[in-house]
C-alpha cells in the first residue's frame, strides 16, 4: 500500500551569454542533488571550449523518499566541498547538492547566481564521454528548435521566455575540464515540486486549482518536448523545478533520447514513475511520458508516495487507482466533509452527478446544493469541481491506460475544455494558490470559455465515459 581540478588553471570559457536571461529567468539556485543516469568511469584528458544558449536540467531527490535525508559517500562529499576549478574561473564556490553520479555547486557572475553540475568522476572512454554529451546535444537541440519555431510564428504576442520554452529550464553553458563534464544553468529559486509536495503534502491535500495548473505546465512543456522529436523517460517531480514566479520548469534530460530510438536502446527512469511497456517490452514512445506525467498527478492529487515495487505498484500499471483513492474534490457523497478533506478516502466507483436547484430537484440534488452553499461554493467554480463528474479520475485513468495506443497525447489533453479554463482564468503560475476554486473569471474569460463550449475542436473531460480507443495510436510509438 502507499505511504503518506586545481586552482590556479582556467580554461578559455567566456562569460556566461546573458542574453539568454529574461525576465522569466529565475536568479537564486535551487538546492539539487542530481541522479543523472550515467556510468562513468576513468578519466581522459579531452576539454572543450564551448559555449551556447540552450536549455539545462537539473534532478533533485527522489519523491519517493519522502523526509529521507539524501544518500552519499561522507567522505566523497567533504572532498567535493570546493571545486577548486570553479573556485578559479569565478572567485567563489559552495556546494548545495550531490547525487549518485554529479555534484551541483552555486556559483556567482557579475552579481547573478548560477548552478554548475559537474560529473562526480571522470569521463571515461569515448563511449561513456559521448553518452554524457547526449544530454547536452538534447539541449540545444531544444532551443534550436525553439528558435525555429519562434521565428515561423512571427507572432509578436508570444510572451518573450529567452532562448528556450517557457517550461523547459534553460542551458547558459558547458565544458570539460580535467576529463569532468560541467553544466552551468540558470535556476530556480523555488527548488523541486518534489520538495514543494513534501512541505505541503505535511498539512494536507493540495487543493484541485494548483493539481490542473500543474497539470497544464508539465503537459505544456512535455507538448514541446515531443514536437521536437525528444522523449525525456525520467519524468518525475525531482525532475521538475518552480521558479521564483512559482512556474515550472522541466529538466534532467539524462535519460532522454532523440526519435527514433536507435536499435538495442536500453534506458529506464524510477521505478516509481516508468510505464509498464518499458519494463515489459522495452518499448519506448511518448505514450511512456505520458504515462510517467499521470503518475506525477496520482502522487499530487491523492497526497501519497507512489510505490516501487509490490500490489500496488502493478495495480497502476493495471489502470487501476483504487489503492490511491479518490483525486478530484468533487464528490459531495461525504456530506459532512470539506470537499478538499485530506481525511477522506474515496471509491473508484464514480458516478456523474449534476448538482441542480429548483422544485424538481430530488431531496438528494438539494442536499448538495445546500451543502455547496454550505462550503460557500461560487457560482463561478468551475463546473467539474463541483458535479460529481471526476474529471481528474478520469483524466488520470486514461492516462495510465496499460495500453500505450490508448493514452492521450500531451496535445489532446490540453485541448480539453478544462484545461483551457484552467489556463485562461489562472493569473499566477502553477504552484500559486489562487483559492480553491481559481481567481474569478473576468468578462472575456467567460465568452471564451462559451466559445469553447461549442467549439467542434475541444471536449470535456468530464463528459468520458470509459476509455477512448482512438485511431492509429500506434503511430504515437513509432514516430
Amino acid at each position: 500500500m502507499f505511504s503518506s581540478g586545481k586552482m590556479g588553471e582556467r580554461i578559455n570559457m567566456g562569460p556566461p551569454k546573458l542574453s539568454s536571461m529574461t525576465a522569466h529567468s529565475p536568479k537564486t539556485p535551487v538546492d539539487p542533488s542530481f541522479t543523472q543516469t550515467f556510468q562513468s568511469t576513468q578519466s581522459s584528458d579531452s576539454q572543450v571550449d564551448l559555449t551556447l544558449e540552450s536549455s539545462s536540467t537539473f534532478s533533485l531527490p527522489s519523491h519517493g523518499a519522502h523526509n529521507q535525508p539524501l544518500t552519499f559517500d561522507e567522505s566523497l562529499e567533504k572532498k567535493n566541498q570546493i571545486d577548486y576549478h570553479l573556485m578559479s574561473k569565478f572567485g567563489n564556490c559552495s556546494l548545495i547538492g550531490a547525487g549518485e553520479f554529479s555534484v551541483v555547486y552555486e556559483i556567482q557572475y557579475e552579481g547573478i547566481k548560477y548552478a554548475v553540475k559537474r560529473t562526480k568522476n571522470p569521463l571515461g572512454g569515448p563511449k561513456t564521454r559521448l553518452r554524457k554529451l547526449e544530454e547536452v546535444e538534447i539541449l540545444k537541440t531544444l532551443q534550436a528548435k525553439f528558435r525555429s519555431f519562434a521565428m515561423e510564428a512571427d507572432d509578436e504576442n508570444l510572451p518573450d521566455t529567452g532562448d528556450n520554452h517557457e517550461n523547459i529550464l534553460n542551458l547558459i553553458n558547458y565544458w570539460e575540464h580535467n576529463s569532468f563534464l560541467y553544466i552551468m544553468t540558470d535556476c530556480c529559486e523555488n527548488g523541486s515540486l518534489d520538495k514543494f509536495l513534501v512541505e505541503n503534502g505535511k498539512v494536507s491535500k493540495l487543493d484541485e486549482w494548483r493539481v490542473w495548473k500543474i497539470l497544464n505546465e508539465i503537459l505544456m512543456g512535455l507538448k514541446f518536448i515531443h514536437k521536437c522529436g525528444i522523449l525525456h523517460l525520467d519524468l518525475k517531480p525531482a525532475n521538475i523545478f518552480i521558479t521564483f514566479e512559482g512556474s515550472l520548469k522541466i529538466g534532467d534530460f539524462g535519460v532522454a533520447s532523440k526519435l527514433p530510438i536507435p536499435p538495442y536502446f536500453d534506458r529506464e527512469g524510477d521505478r516509481e514513475y516508468i510505464a509498464p511497456e518499458v519494463i515489459s517490452k522495452h518499448i519506448y514512445g511518448k505514450p511512456a511520458d505520458i504515462f510517467s506525467c499521470g503518475l506525477i498527478m496520482v502522487e499530487i492529487a491523492a497526497n501519497i508516495v507512489l510505490p516501487d515495487n509490490g500490489t500496488s505498484w502493478q495495480k497502476l500499471r493495471s489502470g487501476d487507482l483504487t489503492d490511491a483513492g479518490k483525486l478530484s474534490s468533487s464528490d459531495l457523497t461525504d456530506l459532512e466533509g470539506s470537499i478538499f478533506s485530506s481525511a477522506n478516502t474515496y471509491s473508484s466507483n464514480l458516478t456523474n452527478t449534476t448538482v441542480t436547484t429548483g422544485i424538481s430537484a430530488s431531496p438528494t440534488e438539494l442536499t448538495k446544493a445546500n451543502h455547496l452553499k454550505r462550503m460557500r461554493v461560487p457560482s463561478w467554480a468551475p463546473s467539474w469541481f463541483c458535479d460529481g463528474s471526476s474529471a481528474l479520475d478520469k483524466l488520470v485513468t486514461w492516462m495510465i491506460d496499460p495500453n500505450p495506443t490508448n493514452r492521450p497525447t500531451a496535445e489532446e489533453i490540453l485541448r480539453s475544455y478544462e484545461c483551457i479554463v484552467v489556463e485562461s482564468r489562472r493569473k499566477c503560475g502553477a504552484t500559486i494558490y489562487e483559492g480553491d476554486f481559481g481567481p474569478q473569471p473576468d468578462h472575456e474569460d467567460l465568452l471564451l470559455e462559451k466559445e469553447v463550449t461549442s467549439s467542434t475542436s475541444t471536449y470535456k473531460i468530464a463528459n468520458l465515459c470509459g476509455k477512448w480507443n482512438r485511431k492509429s495510436s500506434i503511430d504515437m510509438i513509432l514516430e
